[in-house]
């Protein structure tokens, strides 16, 4: 008997990846030993938190179990969780726990960490005894000037907020009684008498201040307010009591005010305005709105964009194309949108998708919030776990997934590829080299003569256009790689080549042109493992943004008037 070798070669960028088995009897000797071994489950299906259990059937999809008690595991290793943004320090955290674009997690359950000493923040009326970090977002958000006093202790603080507490303040004058709504610490300073809760148009204090139908905005406060004739502020605006004796005695809190649960948008009656809900105070003669009372009313603080409403606050992604399991085009971005005020305001991710935006909701009761974040892209990380000893890992990020190539008999294997492969620059022949090189391969096609001619007896599909197609989607799920389409729809086959087999097809490349449009509803999920431990500040982050606008523009340029692929293809 005589064999004859047929050689199919593509040289496109191809990723290995060891064998599927190695993973099936991996797993095989956990199922083995989860009726008589105690596991550590990272999330039960009941909701609990580093729980030992015995069925691995009581762990929820896609939190972590392990065959050991969780004192021994890492991701249930308690310590301090810190979120970067929000300036929060929380104690006695698993590790595993501790998600988010912008949190890191601590090996100390006690929080004794720089950056989580408390101090007295003061904000408008009140203060509050927090992190230094905390108070500068307080204060953003309720649009203050920060005003962080460190050597405060909790007492203090509390007593500092006393001394903000509203209030009426007589003046004795030489024209009656006149009256100013302040603070006791501000009324201490005028030596007047305070009346701590009280309007300076209460009947009982006896001044000179009368009711108005009059409105204003308060520094610092979402809300329209009540005047009185004397210029003070009074209660928050409600048209209904306008006219009642009692709205205008003593100070009403925001929650038992009109409206409580809504940011009142637009309302003619009701000034309890709160940006969060999608209100806050703005002239109505200057946005031609016309309120039952005064000049003043809660604008919509809410976004619409592309038939979509967004509340204040609220994040989300944008793509150039389709993301995810290696379908990013050649000259994609991602961008993190986010609705200010009622304005869209646009952010790009670190061109050549170096970042990726990432996106989760919130559940509010009333509705889902909106987060998105831009995030380092851990596309490297993929690569590396092709080293022959941490495939089974390619699953624990979520930026890798495994790549199965198996359409012949022997010519079959597994790689660990990046969900969103990086992007190169035309000059990058280090990208086409080391990234898009690796994806040259020889299929072996084995024949044996018989006495009518030759059959084949391995890999007969290496000469079909399956092998091309197949080859070349993981060409491309590497980088801007192979034979593929840029942002503009436009298609190149530069970036591959392949010998003794046919070359990609028409409907195959109207396959790959369907991938410049975005797929509804698909979004990068944040990570879950140990990457999200990182800080957010990563090379990447620390990109000029005023520049990376041009940069995109140039990007989109040069794949329009250049290969579609992104370079040329591997070694043949």
């Amino acid at each position: 008997m005589k064999k004859i070798i047929s050689l199919s070669e593509i040289g496109i960028l191809v990723l290995a990846v060891f064998a599927f088995a190695f993973i099936i009897a991996e797993g095989s000797v956990v199922l083995a030993q989860q009726d008589t071994q105690v596991q550590c489950c990272e999330l039960t299906q009941e909701g609990g938190i580093c729980q030992s259990i015995i069925d691995s059937g009581d762990c929820s999809d896609g939190a972590r179990l392990a065959p050991s008690d969780c004192s021994e595991t890492s991701y249930c290793e308690k310590g301090c969780c810190i979120d970067n943004v929000e300036g929060t320090y929380d104690k006695n955290v698993p590790q595993g726990q501790c998600v988010g674009s912008n949190s890191g997690w601590v090996d100390d359950e006690n929080c004794n960490v720089p950056g989580a000493e408390k101090g007295c923040c003061v904000l408008g009326g009140g203060s509050a005894y927090v992190t230094d970090t905390r108070c500068g977002r307080l204060a953003e958000l309720r649009g203050l000037e920060k005003d962080y006093r460190q050597n405060y202790d909790e007492a203090l603080c509390f007593a500092l907020s006393r001394a903000h507490v509203g209030g009426a303040c007589v003046l004795e004058t030489s024209s009656g009684r006149g009256c100013r709504f302040a603070t006791l610490q501000e009324c201490n300073g005028l030596n007047g008498q305070f009346a701590e809760g009280y309007l300076c148009t209460a009947p009982d204090l006896n001044t000179s201040c009368e009711r108005t139908d009059e409105t204003t905005c308060v520094e610092g406060k979402d809300e329209v307010y009540f005047l009185d004739s004397c210029g003070n502020q009074a209660n928050i605006y409600d048209s209904t009591k306008v006219n009642d004796d009692s709205y205008w005695n003593e100070v009403i809190l925001r929650a038992d005010s009109c409206n409580a649960d809504s940011g009142n948008a637009d309302s003619k009656k009701c000034g309890n305005c709160n940006r969060f809900l999608g209100g806050i105070c703005a002239s109505a003669s200057e946005d031609g709105f016309n309120p039952s009372q005064g000049n003043f009313y809660c604008q919509d603080t809410s976004c619409e964009f592309r038939g979509v409403d967004y509340q204040n606050g609220e994040s989300w992604c944008v793509y150039d194309g389709k993301i995810g399991g290696g379908d990013d085009v050649v000259g994609s971005r991602h961008w993190r949108y986010v609705c200010t005020n009622g304005d869209v305001q646009i952010e790009p991710c670190a061109d050549y998708r170096q970042q990726i935006c990432v996106q989760s909701e919130t559940d509010l009761g009333g509705g889902e919030f909106k987060n998105a974040a831009c995030r380092m892209n851990n596309w490297r990380k993929c690569l590396d776990f092709n080293d022959g000893e941490n495939l089974n890992k390619c699953g624990n990020l979520a930026d890798c997934y495994l790549k199965k190539i198996n359409f012949a008999d022997s010519f079959n294997f597994n790689y660990c590829a990046p969900k969103y492969p990086p992007g190169f620059s035309l000059t990058d022949s280090w990208g086409k080299r080391d990234i898009c090189g690796q994806a040259t391969r020889t299929c072996v096609i084995e024949y044996k003569k018989t006495k009518g001619g030759c059959k084949v007896v391995d890999n007969g599909a290496c000469d079909d256009a399956i092998f091309t197609q197949e080859m070349n989607d993981l060409c491309t799920s590497l980088g801007d790689c192979g034979g593929y389409v840029n942002v503009l729809g436009a298609y190149s086959g530069a970036g591959y080549k392949v010998s003794k087999a046919p070359g990609l097809s028409q409907v195959y490349i109207k396959q790959l042109a369907a991938r410049i449009k975005p797929v509804a509803g698909l979004f990068a999920k944040p990570e879950l493992e140990e990457i999200q431990k990182q800080t957010q500040q990563d090379a990447y982050v620390g990109n000029d943004l005023g520049g990376q606008g041009v940069a995109y523009a140039n990007a989109v340029a040069e794949a329009a008037a250049g290969s579609g692929g992104g370079g040329s293809g591997g070694g043949g």
